[in-house]
Formats: C-alpha cells, sequence, structure tokens
C-alpha cells in the first residue's frame, strides 16, 4: 500500500485521487509561470513598471541581493491568476468568484475535513510547487505549538516517503522549526537554493521590536533583522487552521512575510477567501475517508429544558439584584461557567448577549428576587434558593457516560484486536483535579472520575470473560492523564493545572501527548483510555480513537466538530511492514 517509511513504521499511500486533486487545484492556480521567473523578472523589471512599482522594485532587489535571497517569484498578471482560479472552482464545482477576494494579496483556502490527511496534501503540494514552478521558500504557519509538534512530527514520519517520491526528480529538501534563538536558521532558509520549510507559531511573528525577537536587528545578520531574511524570500505561507489566525494583529503579522501567496487549509474556515478545493464531512463520509465514533451519550430527562443555573445570591445594594452562575459564551464560540449579576425588572432573557450569549436560556427570565429568604422565581422553573442549582450532570450522569464509554471499548476491543487495531477511547473532563484528587501523577490518582473508572471498569471486565483475557492489566496502567504541568520552584514538585486548551500553558501537555503519539498505537503501550482537561481541538490526532466521552460542557458547533475530529481518522493496524490504514466505520450508535 504505496510507500514504506522504515524510519517510522507507517506507510503512506501517494495515490489518493481526492488528496492528488487537492493538490492539483491548487498547482493549477499558477498555470504558465516559467521555472526562471526569477531569472526572468530580473532581467524585464523596470521595462514595464509604473514608477512607484519600480521604486518598490528596486528596494525589494536590494534587499533580497543584501540577504543574499534565493527566493520565489510569480511573474503572473492578477487576470491570469483570477482566470486559473475560475477554471479550476468550474471544475471541482465551486462557485466561480467573479473578481479575487482582495487584490492586495493573493489568499486561497482549501477546506478539507478533518483526518482526511490535510497536513500530507500541503506538504505534498509544496514538493509539486517546487518541481512545477521552482517554488522553493515555503513558511507553515500555525496557531499554536500544538500544531506545531504536530506538523513537526508529520514532517519527521514522512520525511522517506518525500524522499522516495521526489529522489528522481531531482528535489531535496531541509526542514526547520522556527525558534528566534539563533540566527543561522534564517539566513541558511533564505540562501539556499534547495528547497525549505520552516514551521513557525503566529506568536514568533505577531508583535513588535519591543516583543519579539524576529523584529530585533542582529549583529551576525549584518544589522538586518531575522524578519527581513524571511521577507526576502517571498515564501509562500501555508496557514493550518487559519481561523484561529484571522484577528487583525495575526493578517498584519502574515503580511510582515511578504509571501508570494497564501494557502490556507481548515476543515472549519470562519472566513472565507478564494475557495480552490473543498471536501466537506457528507463527501469525507460518503468516500470512506472517515470512521464514524462512538460519543457516549447519557441523557437526563428533562435536561434539554433545563440549562445550568445556580444561584449565588441576592442583595438589595442600591436596587435589587441576583448573582447568578450561568453557562456563557466566550469570544471563540465555547463555553464557561461565571457569576453574571442580574437586575430586578430587567425583564431581559437570560439568553441575551449582555449576560450569556447562550441560546440554551431563550425564555429564561427572572422575574422575583427575595432576600428572606435568598431565592429568586426563574420563568420555566420557579423558586430557586441561595445556593441551589438546576440543569447541571449530576456525579450519576457522568458516571453511566464512563461506564458507557467503557462498555464500548470492550466490545471494540473484542472485534478490532484480532486485526492487529489497538483500541483508545478519550475522556475530556472539565477539573484536573477530577482525575488527580489528592495525587501528583497517574499511579497515585484518585479523583472521583478515576475511581469511578476502575470501580467501572473491573465491574465490566468481569462480565466477559474474552474482555478479562485480552486486558488483564490493573485499570491504573489502562488509563492516563494528560495535563499542563506548573513547573515548581527548585526543589518543589510540580503541579497540574486547569487550562482553556489555547493558551501558552497547555503546550506542555500537548507536547507530552505528542510525543506519545506513536506510542499509544503500539500493543505493547497498556495505555488505551486517555484522560485530557483541554479539548485538543487542533493538533493531536491519533487515529485509533473509537470513542470520545466529554466530561464537561460542550461549546459552539466550531468546538463540537474539532473535539469529535480527534476520532474521525481511519484506524491504522499493526503488520510486518508498519502501520496499514484499513477502512474500517464504527456501528452507530
Amino acid at each position: 500500500m504505496g510507500d514504506n517509511t522504515p524510519s517510522s513504521g507507517f506507510k503512506f499511500d501517494a495515490s489518493q485521487p481526492y488528496q492528488l486533486d487537492a493538490i492539483k487545484s491548487v498547482v493549477d492556480l499558477f498555470d504558465r509561470q516559467p521555472k526562471d521567473a526569477e531569472k526572468l523578472e530580473t532581467m524585464l523589471r523596470g521595462q514595464v513598471a509604473a514608477p512607484a512599482e519600480t521604486e518598490n522594485a528596486t528596494l525589494d532587489l536590494d534587499l533580497s541581493r543584501e540577504v543574499g535571497a534565493v527566493g520565489n517569484r510569480l511573474v503572473l498578471d492578477r487576470d491570469t491568476v483570477l482566470a486559473n482560479l475560475q477554471r479550476v472552482q468550474d471544475k471541482n464545482g465551486l462557485e466561480v468568484a467573479s473578481k479575487l477576494f482582495d487584490d492586495s494579496a493573493l489568499d486561497f483556502d482549501i477546506e478539507m475535513e478533518t483526518g482526511t490527511g490535510k497536513t500530507y496534501v500541503y506538504l505534498r503540494t509544496i514538493f509539486e510547487l517546487a518541481e512545477r514552478y521552482n517554488f522553493t521558500k515555503f513558511v507553515i504557519l500555525v496557531p499554536s505549538v500544538a500544531i506545531r509538534e504536530g506538523v513537526n512530527t508529520s514532517i519527521r514520519l514522512m520525511r522517506s516517503h518525500f524522499e522516495n517520491l521526489y529522489k528522481k526528480r531531482n528535489i531535496t529538501f531541509d526542514s526547520s522549526v522556527y525558534s528566534g534563538k539563533t540566527a543561522e536558521e534564517v539566513q541558511s532558509f533564505a540562501t539556499s537554493t534547495n528547497v525549505q520549510i520552516m514551521v513557525m507559531t503566529i506568536d514568533s511573528i505577531r508583535g513588535n521590536a519591543a516583543t519579539r525577537i524576529i523584529h530585533q536587528t542582529r549583529d551576525k545578520l549584518n544589522g538586518l533583522k531575522p524578519i527581513d531574511y524571511l521577507k526576502a524570500t517571498h515564501p509562500v505561507v501555508i496557514m493550518d487552521e487559519p481561523q484561529n489566525m484571522e484577528s487583525l494583529l495575526s493578517q498584519s503579522a502574515v503580511s510582515e512575510l511578504d509571501p508570494v501567496f497564501t494557502l490556507r487549509y481548515s476543515a472549519t474556515h470562519k472566513k472565507l477567501r478564494n475557495v480552490v478545493y473543498r471536501l466537506d464531512p457528507v463527501d469525507a463520509h460518503d468516500l470512506g475517508l472517515v470512521k464514524q465514533i462512538v460519543v457516549a451519550d447519557v441523557q437526563q430527562q428533562g435536561a434539554d429544558a433545563t440549562p445550568y443555573i445556580k444561584l449565588v445570591e441576592v442583595k438589595n445594594d442600591k436596587g435589587w439584584v441576583a448573582r447568578l452562575e450561568l453557562s456563557c459564551r466566550k469570544a471563540d464560540g465555547s463555553l464557561e461557567r461565571r457569576v453574571v449579576t442580574v437586575k430586578q425588572n430587567q425583564n431581559r432573557e437570560l439568553s441575551d448577549a449582555r449576560l450569556t450569549g447562550n441560546a440554551q436560556y431563550d425564555g429564561w427570565r427572572v422575574n422575583e428576587m427575595s432576600i428572606e429568604p435568598a431565592c429568586v422565581d426563574l420563568t420555566l422553573h420557579g423558586y430557586l434558593y441561595q445556593g441551589e442549582s438546576i440543569g447541571g450532570s449530576s456525579g450519576a450522569i457522568y458516571k453511566e457516560m464512563i461506564r458507557e464509554t467503557i462498555k464500548e471499548h470492550l466490545r471494540k476491543e473484542t472485534q478490532l484486536r484480532p486485526k492487529g487495531i489497538k483500541v483508545l477511547s478519550l475522556f475530556f473532563i472539565d477539573k484536573v483535579e477530577g482525575f488527580l484528587g489528592d495525587g501528583s501523577n497517574n499511579n497515585d490518582a484518585n479523583g472521583q472520575f478515576v475511581q469511578w473508572f476502575d470501580e467501572l471498569f473491573r465491574e465490566e471486565r468481569a462480565k466477559s470473560p474474552q474482555s478479562q483475557e485480552l486486558l488483564p492489566q490493573d485499570p491504573a496502567e489502562l488509563r492516563r492523564g494528560y495535563f499542563s504541568v506548573l513547573k515548581g520552584k527548585k526543589g518543589a514538585a510540580d503541579t497540574f493545572q486547569d487550562t482553556s486548551g489555547t493558551t501558552k500553558a497547555d503546550d506542555d501537555a500537548y507536547e507530552l501527548i505528542m510525543q506519545d503519539k506513536e506510542r499509544l498505537l503500539d500493543e505493547n503501550e497498556p495505555t488505551r483510555f486517555i484522560f485530557s482537561h483541554s479539548a485538543l481541538r487542533e493538533g493531536w490526532d491519533n487515529p485509533n480513537v473509537f470513542q470520545i466521552c466529554t466530561l464537561r460542557e460542550m461549546g459552539a458547533e466550531t468546538e463540537r466538530r474539532q473535539t469529535l475530529g480527534r476520532g474521525l481518522r481511519l484506524p491504522v493496524a499493526k503488520s510486518e511492514g508498519g502501520y496499514d490504514v484499513l477502512p474500517i466505520v464504527a456501528s452507530r450508535r
């Protein structure tokens, strides 16, 4: 099946039609671009350009000469690029654009469902662009360390595959992760003649000279800034998960790289530009490119009509007010519980954007308030007293969700172990304490979720002799938590902390689980049940996750799709040559 990659044990199929279509769609955007464009542009520069353009081009040439850059040059005019885009869109059944989204920048969107090989597609697109047009400088821009680690791991795993695929075409490449610690990294990137791939986080370039090394002059760079070396190459910028880099500051940072064009790859674009290719969830499923997954969902009677509300206090301080803990929508669409203040006679639904922005509270209002006793009268419920709450999932609900996940895992284990497939289950929890309890590591963890898991696993395993034979280990050997570490002072123990899943504090947890990505597929590694505090929305994809159990509140559609996307990849099975991808589709539940 495709090319064997001895260094990693993974095999990659170079002939997937939908991936080749996505690659060709991008390459065809620049049809009629000559391979010797840099030499041609230098020769023709100033002959047909307007005075202002000539001045800018001269400055650009001066920087390139000072840096000694070997860069990308695009000599096609905008009309030719637009005509190419229209042909690609028409061929792919997309709405044909009448004009480019933005004349000042060439941005192109590629929409691919999670688990369909997006990273493989854009990495191979690099080599196809290099072969056809001699583009050699590529910057992969990512929104977080988690995704950076994922991309770097993918390059490492696919290196032999691409080397074997393109060695007859005399294309060699180097890859690096930008750190900002040495001048040589950007100097080598800019001056090398072979294909250069640099992976960077948006935070590496977002900011100013006072906060980012990339904007600071360096003696070792002849008094220039690292950003000068990068922009002198006019790199092709590939944005992985660009929906997380849509702020004005981020967009400004991207423009500082002065890209020859930008390719934006995601399953959940927030803002569409020039759409080149689309593989949506329905297409991915119909083509058998992703597996169905089982999501543990235990419903509480009436829960749909009862969103979470807790009365914290009622007071009369220059007017009656009640402080309620509610599930509020954040700017990124996710939910978090916050205490909000509601005034008497405000006649405002709790779903109001000024309170929660959460449609679950449509029709819910505070009618009356009282201090003796402290309570509020809620529409659709009645009286709620101080300290009381409604709508929250109880311990019994969470316990049953864990039980269902274990039951389904054992069923899958029985079904798929003979085929060489290791089954993984993923739990998302709301508090690290729920896993660790009074403990400090996986071995002494005694949180409520751990206690329930160990108890329920023993109960469910005892029901089946086959399960007892397949998984005889102590439950503690089969589960593992991945959380952000709060480093202790010298001599003090490290502790774990709750995080949102989108902050720098999550980086160590992401790096840890990324380092274990391959190990988790090894049958000799006992871990099969993974507990994580954050949603691992992007950056970590293990193909053998079959069950996802969310012991926490879920946010908007984007968060749900990204979270469930952790389990969409087709599973792999151990074979003599490495790992083979199998067209397994999990049963519906």
